[in-house]
């Protein structure tokens, strides 16, 4: 039997390191680490060695990408921070881009908040901020756990303590 993998998703941490570190020492049975931009660091910042992580618009590191595509095993799995495809209005770019790349999930930042949603078969999932979150006072990440029948469990986490957070997905 094949076990779920996890990753962990990350957005707006805006120049937080210590935050960073501590969530990666305490999610370390993570498979992969995705950062959704606007990190404010440098691609070659040890603490981002390993990540896979894109520009946001606060990013002035030209060498991260603005978009990536990777797959985990069988999983497709889209990454923007969202600045280019107007997420604070809509999702619907967001999700036409993913579809294009045949992508499962599309992760993404740039709103700070915490949401999930299911739309036409592809899981959005912005992680909300360990720096500056909005819509809630909490600041959030998630870990989304990879089903093989596509069925992801997302769930968010306090940064501050590493407990789940009751959060429900939209339309999931």
């Amino acid at each position: 039997m094949t076990k779920n993998r996890k990753i962990l998703v990350i957005s707006d941490t805006h120049g937080l390191v210590l935050p960073l570190k501590e969530i990666f020492n305490h999610h370390s049975d993570v498979t992969a680490i995705f950062h959704c931009g606007d990190s404010e660091l440098m691609n070659f910042d040890p603490i981002l060695k390993n990540i896979h992580i894109v520009r946001g618009n606060c990013d002035y590191d030209r060498t991260l990408p603005n978009e990536l595509f990777i797959k985990i095993g069988q999983h497709k799995i889209y990454m923007t921070h969202g600045h280019m495809h107007g997420v604070k209005s809509s999702l619907d770019k967001l999700h036409n881009s993913a579809q294009q790349k045949g992508a499962e999930i599309a992760l993404y930042g740039h709103s700070h908040i915490a949401k999930a949603s299911l739309i036409n078969g592809i899981l959005l999932v912005n992680p909300g901020s360990i720096a500056y979150p909005r819509g809630r006072k909490e600041k959030t990440y998630a870990i989304i756990t990879l089903n093989k029948d596509k069925n992801h469990q997302v769930d968010f986490y306090l940064a501050s303590t590493h407990e789940p957070l009751n959060l429900a997905c939209d339309e999931c």
